[in-house]
């Protein structure tokens, strides 16, 4: 009987998600504009607020998987925005509030991820909760290029191996 026990505690345990423990590099607004540049990679920002529940499920599920990690280490440079701050950063050569930066980029739901070219320029958005096939999908899509392409997610995901 304690074997059985033991056996069924093992199953149990070798069910539960194992994360290594890393987590996305996030950099500060400008450093990541000017890392992109330089390293000509696209750009995740992560717009949240401390209030949001969904984010911080976000970044204790989505934002932990290996296949997610691994994805935006070799293709992005990740960015984290919160929506509710006063402090300033540098967007298009003027002094910003990163609230009024998420306004003007039309950031009204949380969370918000804005995906841009090296050139910081804007290539796509998803407001919502998005799970790790989704977020890799959707990281994918972009840092192939099919974006920018205009192929849409749907041809572009027909074209994946399954």
């Amino acid at each position: 009987m304690y074997k059985a026990y033991l056996i069924s505690f093992w199953l149990l345990i070798s069910l539960i998600p194992v994360y290594s423990g890393e987590k996305v590099n996030w950099v500060p607004f400008n450093e990541g504009l000017e890392k992109a540049a330089k390293e000509k990679k696209y750009i995740l920002i992560d717009f949240y607020a401390d209030w949001c529940n969904i984010c911080t499920v976000m970044d204790n599920t989505t934002f932990k998987e290996p296949t997610i990690l691994a994805e935006l280490s070799k293709n992005y440079v990740s960015i984290k925005i919160n929506t509710e701050s006063s402090e300033s950063i540098t967007w298009q050569g003027k002094k910003i509030s990163k609230k009024a930066f998420a306004g003007e980029l039309g950031v009204y739901g949380l969370p918000t991820y804005i995906f841009m070219n090296a050139k910081a320029e804007i290539i796509g958005s998803y407001s919502a909760y998005a799970d790790k096939d989704l977020m890799l999908n959707m990281l994918q899509y972009v840092s192939s290029g099919a974006r920018e392409r205009q192929e849409t997610l749907q041809d572009f995901l027909k074209k994946q191996p399954k």
